[in-house]
This record gives C-alpha cells, structure tokens and sequence, in this order.
C-alpha cells in the first residue's frame, strides 16, 4: 500500500513544493483501487471515496501506484488533475484542484502550534 498524502512543512517558511491528492492506495489489475481517504485532504474535496478504481490520471492509463505517483508529483500548485475512476461499476470522471500554496497546511499547523504551547 502506498501513501499519498500532505506533506506538512517543518515550519511556516518552508512552503510544500508539490501538494499531496490525500489518498491511501493499492494497485490491481485494472488500475489504482483507493482503500482510504484522508480526511480535509484534495482527495476528498473532488469527491474520491473508498473503494474507486483510478484507471487514468491525466489522461495517461494507470497501472500502478507508482505510475499515479508520478503523475501526481508532476502537479503544480493551483493546477487541476483530472482522473477516470471506476465506481460501482461506472466510469466516472473526476477533477481534483491543487492549491495554489500550502497556506491551508500552514494555517493548521499554526493551530496546532499554538494548543501545544
């Protein structure tokens, strides 16, 4: 099972480069079948639920954890992804937006700083 998920800075100077689609996966044959998606992560604002079969990122077939991967690195910020997943049986398209920076993950982790002190 891969992981795909935020990457959180050690500190608010140090924006993410790449933000992280949010999800826990595992490869079969006919694509990338999600087993989790993480909560408030890009994964679960487009929609994506446990159990979807990514068959295409992008519009290039995905075969493996590792092909999405890439893919999923090679997203700017405030760039769009869109992805064909296999739910219930139908394909279904759907468009997963990345931020245009890692403000979201600062601000938390500024919350989280501040109960901790």
């Amino acid at each position: 099972m891969a992981d795909l998920v935020f990457v959180v800075p050690a500190d608010k100077h140090h924006q993410a480069k790449r933000p992280m689609l949010g999800i826990h996966v595992s490869s079969s044959e006919q694509g990338v079948r999600i087993e989790s998606v993480i909560e408030n992560s890009i994964a679960q604002a487009a929609g994506l639920e446990e159990g979807d079969l990514i068959t295409s990122a992008a519009g290039s077939a995905v075969r493996s954890t590792g092909e999405l991967v890439k893919i999923i690195r090679r997203q700017a910020p405030g760039t769009w992804l869109p992805l064909d997943v296999l739910r219930d049986g139908k394909q279904i398209g759907i468009v997963a937006k990345f931020p245009p920076t890692s403000a979201r993950i600062d601000s938390d982790a500024d919350k989280l700083l501040s109960r901790l002190r």
